[in-house]
């Protein structure tokens, strides 16, 4: 399903460990610069075996606007992400072994882009839900049990480099999908893929899922971020609950604002998902380097203070913020987020080293 990165981009690193203990946001900003284990295959692995989840020994209210995600294990968010779909109607031992599967198929090596991630981005859409009736205004019960799904899915086999990066390394992926939303694609069939082999829909439902959760994942590409913003605005000016598009356009929306989501946090959790993201950053840079090919160079922040904070000032201030006051504008009791996004700009402002 997936090709191998060629040897040319291997830079050594002995740091084979899964890299989220919870350290402090000085400890993972002291690890900015440090290179990452990048799979050799992007395939996944479709074992689906019978799995018992056990309780976290902390417990969390999975409602709250600032979950501690870095507080928890891997076993502990597939639990946590049991008791989300919980009331869903799913075959709850097919469930817990999906959602097993996929949790193993996020690279626990990847500074961001790990199953902490897309377990936060599915998280946050469910506090969302939970403050507006499982978004009953938008989109039906069983979309809504799609829109999780491809939240949880939405980066899974995700290596830690962009789309550019493996069109330009010419890596199998992006010769299979014409290099048009590579990463995407991938992570959508991959999902789709797990949803299929888990039985837990009828193959009549999953051809009414499939597209939806497609689109929704595809939406998530940068690349599309003034067509999913257009989009959104132009439906909900006239928004029609009865139109199958409308909703379409609702899930797509708050999927990329949820993907993008992690600035809105409380600071102590926002900057270290941007120690994470920078980390992905710095590396890629030093593997495009590696492989003389083109830099992107608006991703090189090295450990230099004035360029972490103005790159966290500018995403929050030009992409982030007009964002999430668009979905503020429609979606009720979320003042919040946007509200966090202010505070957290003028944290970065202020910020003159971490503690």
């Amino acid at each position: 399903m997936a090709g191998k990165f060629p040897d040319c981009l291997r830079i050594n690193t002995n740091n084979d460990e899964a890299i989220l203990i919870m350290k402090s946001t000085r400890e993972y900003y002291e690890d900015i610069m440090k290179p990452f284990k990048i799979r050799e295959s992007l395939a996944p692995c479709l074992d689906f075996c019978p799995v018992t989840l056990q309780k976290p020994s902390l417990t969390a209210d999975v409602r709250v606007k600032d979950f501690p995600v870095f507080s928890h294990t891997v076993p502990d968010l597939v639990y946590f992400a049991f008791e989300i779909f919980r009331g869903h109607g799913l075959d709850e031992p097919k469930l817990s072994a999906l959602l097993d599967m996929v949790s193993k198929n996020y690279f626990q090596t990847t500074p961001f882009h790990n199953f902490w991630h897309g377990f936060s981005v599915m998280q946050m859409i469910y506090c969302i839900s939970e403050r507006n009736t499982k978004l009953s205004e938008f989109i039906t019960n069983k979309e809504y049990t799609y829109l999780l799904l491809a939240a949880i899915g939405h980066d899974i086999c995700h290596p830690g480099m962009n789309n550019s990066f493996l069109i330009a390394t010419k890596h199998e992926l992006s010769i299979k999908y014409n290099n048009i939303s590579v990463l995407e694609n991938h992570h959508s069939s991959v999902i789709l893929e797990m949803i299929k082999i888990s039985e837990i829909f009828q193959s009549k439902t999953l051809k009414k899922l499939s597209p939806i959760i497609l689109e929704a994942i595809l939406s998530t590409d940068m690349a599309r971020h003034k067509q999913v913003c257009d989009e959104y605005t132009n439906t909900l000016e006239n928004f029609d609950k009865t139109i199958p598009n409308h909703r379409q356009k609702f899930i797509n929306y708050l999927l990329h604002c949820s993907d993008l989501g992690n600035q809105t946090l409380d600071f102590s959790l926002a900057s270290i998902w941007s120690m994470k993201v920078l980390q992905e950053f710095n590396y890629q840079v030093a593997c495009e380097e590696n492989a003389r090919i083109r830099v992107s160079e608006f991703m090189r922040t090295g450990n230099n203070m004035i360029k972490v904070k103005n790159s966290q000032i500018g995403f929050i201030e030009n992409i982030i913020l007009p964002l999430w006051n668009g979905l503020a504008e429609y979606v009720k009791n979320i003042d919040d987020f946007p509200e966090g996004l202010k505070k957290n700009k003028k944290r970065w402002e202020e910020l003159q080293e971490f503690e």
